[in-house]
């Protein structure tokens, strides 16, 4: 059983997956890098400081 690794809740059916290796190399650690959806993944790398404010808010203005 995956949960998100934003917002936590159980994935059930499709979701994103991510390298967490390719992230670790940055001291950036996921669990397993499974999101529910593209806000989910967008949110997540923001906090983390991979984006930055700009950028999570051009992506939320095509939504």
């Amino acid at each position: 059983m995956k949960h998100c690794e934003h917002c936590g809740e159980e994935i059930k059916g499709g979701y994103l997956q991510i390298n967490c290796e390719f992230f670790d190399e940055y001291m950036i650690e996921f669990d397993h890098g499974a999101f529910c959806c593209k806000d989910c993944l967008v949110l997540s790398l923001y906090e983390c400081g991979v984006i930055d404010e700009k950028e999570a808010m051009k992506y939320e203005d095509q939504q």
